[in-house]
């Protein structure tokens, strides 16, 4: 529902005794902090708001994926960040306990990690979760402390990753990891006994091989349109790591800002489901309208050399991403004529979910996309054509 009618309702809720997950955005920090601070007297999980995804005893709530159950137990300030670890951990032979969405405030200054602390003591306590995965962007130095000083005290493996943190030292128990392919080969390395690895089995080399013999020497940007906002960030966190220039209508420095959301340039990366474009519409990962309008206007500017997209699949999404996204991406090969760009594709799902994932997967090797099941290596790919 509307955010500002959704506090009242999760309140009546948690005075039910009733745990809380909460998709609505637009809720305030301070409804914010009075809801989880009453769910913590009555010893309930508030999820949210603005949390996309959980997965709790197998039931999927919001965006999630049909994964496979195991002992991995899962926290994480960020939706598709959480679709993404899931679906990499089934991939992988792994399966999870619980998936815990908190929201993406959860881990600032004000809000103090309230429902992240909540769901470390839950796990701790709960025998079938014998791995602890931690998600999420860097937290503020304050509440940091507090969630490794709990979570070195959980007599549990930790996995640790915080988007863009440097390299933490004295953690003990807790393996840091810093992407999210890596995050999830640890926690499933942990949890059998045996290291994992995933197999690429999509990436295509002679879509590469033809754009780079066509490819025109104004061609020197990559654009990135988004569903998810941590897909976003990963591959902007790989573009800086090689030192590559970016814009973003999501940065993580204000000189990184886009100075029109509506225009690219240069290497940009646009999170079509931030606040700005869901106001009174639904999530692009439901109806994917505004980005096919964007996904034509990128792709028909000059300097475009390759257009990477993300499918998010599983419950709630879109019943066949791949297939609207096509009308798009046809229209735009129409317009361009002779001038190849290259198409890439970062897939979140498992072949249980219900849009059929490996006729989703042919559709895209159909259409020319280099495709990847890891969100991290289709990043460094894109950011090698942009350096």
């Amino acid at each position: 529902m509307p955010g500002i009618y959704a506090a009242h309702e999760c309140k009546t809720a948690l005075k039910n005794n009733m745990h809380v997950f909460l998709f609505s955005d637009n809720v305030s920090v301070e409804e914010e902090i009075e809801l989880k601070d009453l769910a913590l007297q009555k010893g309930l999980l508030m999820m949210g708001p603005d949390c996309g995804t959980a997965i709790i005893n197998s039931v999927p709530l919001g965006f999630a994926n049909r994964v496979r159950k195991g002992d991995i137990g899962i926290i994480a300030a960020s939706g598709t960040g959480l679709q993404h670890v899931t679906t990499l951990i089934d991939h992988l032979g792994g399966g999870i306990t619980q998936a815990i969405g908190t929201g993406g405030r959860d881990l600032s200054e004000k809000v103090s990690g309230k429902t992240t602390l909540a769901a470390l003591d839950a796990l701790k306590d709960d025998p079938e979760t014998k791995v602890v995965v931690i998600l999420s962007k860097p937290p503020s130095a304050s509440v940091a402390d507090k969630v490794l000083d709990k979570a070195k005290k959980m007599g549990k493996p930790i996995v640790l990753c915080l988007f863009g943190q440097d390299k933490i030292e004295g953690l003990g128990n807790i393996s840091q990891c810093f992407n999210i392919e890596e995050t999830a080969a640890k926690a499933v390395s942990l949890s059998l006994g045996r290291n994992a690895e995933l197999k690429d089995v999509y990436m295509k080399k002679e879509a590469l091989d033809e754009f780079l013999k066509t490819r025109l020497p104004q061609q020197k940007y990559v654009r990135g349109i988004f569903g998810g906002g941590t897909l976003c960030d990963e591959t902007m966190i790989t573009f800086r790591r090689n030192n590559i220039a970016l814009r973003s209508n999501i940065p993580i420095s204000e000189n990184e800002r886009l100075a029109d959301i509506h225009k690219s340039e240069g290497n940009t990366f646009i999170d079509m489901g931030d606040d700005y474009f869901t106001r009174g519409k639904p999530h692009p990962m439901i109806d994917p309208s505004l980005r096919n309008k964007r996904i034509v206007q990128d792709a028909l500017e000059n300097d475009t050399a390759a257009i990477l997209l993300d499918f998010v699949f599983g419950h709630g999404s879109h019943p066949d991403p791949v297939g609207v996204a096509l009308e798009a991406v046809n229209r735009a090969k129409a317009a361009l004529k002779d001038r190849k760009i290259l198409w890439l594709a970062s897939v979140v799902g498992t072949k249980n979910d219900p849009q059929n994932y490996t006729e989703q997967i042919g559709k895209l090797l159909d259409a020319g996309f280099i495709v990847s099941e890891s969100n991290v290596r289709l990043a460094s790919l894109a950011a090698s054509i942009a350096g």
